[in-house]
């Protein structure tokens, strides 16, 4: 009877090891890739201070890096806290964002040159800093919000185009650490 005992505490031993101590999550696919790019944008209204705002979020994701389950003894228990599918960050991190206009946006700024230096890029949330566009290669996706299941980063401008009252469509173009190009164009903005 006391083997029996023994045992049995032994085995629940190693259940609370193997359940509880060595979490595993293998069912989590850490990485995310994305083939294409919504976008949505807000309309400026430079009466109320209102500035163009083009909301950009990773869409056709793909998930990648999975790791083959690991055998366990007993099932992992449900105390145990697992990321979210994707949460390490595109596997391809972006090294370049570039946003163009289909139009003359001024004098100087013909159609599809860049405009990189009028909008800031920033997360969708107040406590998200503001980087310039071309230092995405420089940040983290966390930095400006670029999660597989969130709503994206903005890109804001205060600049007004010198045509008033003429639609404008906005591309935006994403280059991942791979060479892959990524772009999509918001539907048509007018001051």
């Amino acid at each position: 009877m006391k083997k029996i005992i023994i045992l049995l505490l032994f085995l629940a031993g190693i259940h609370i090891l193997d359940a509880c101590l060595l979490c595993q999550c293998n069912h989590v696919i850490p990485y995310f890739d994305f083939f294409t790019l919504q976008t949505e944008t807000t309309a400026p209204d430079p009466g109320n201070q209102q500035p163009l705002e083009i909301l950009v979020a990773p869409d056709s994701l793909e998930y990648l890096a999975c790791v083959q389950p690991a055998w366990q003894l007993t099932p992992t228990a449900w105390g145990c806290t697992c990321e979210e599918n994707g949460e390490r960050g595109p596997k391809y991190p972006v090294t370049e964002l570039t946003i163009t206009a289909d139009r003359s946006f001024k004098d100087s700024l013909p159609a599809g040159a860049s405009l990189n230096h009028l909008f800031q890029l920033t997360g969708v949330h107040t406590e998200f800093p503001k980087y310039e566009p071309h230092q995405i290669s420089q940040l983290q996706y966390w930095d400006y919000g670029f999660f597989p299941y969130g709503p994206g980063f903005l890109l804001r401008s205060e600049a007004t185009p010198d045509s008033l009252g003429v639609p404008f469509r906005f591309t935006v173009t994403l280059v991942k650490s791979n060479g892959v190009s990524v772009s999509a164009t918001t539907s048509a903005v007018q001051w």
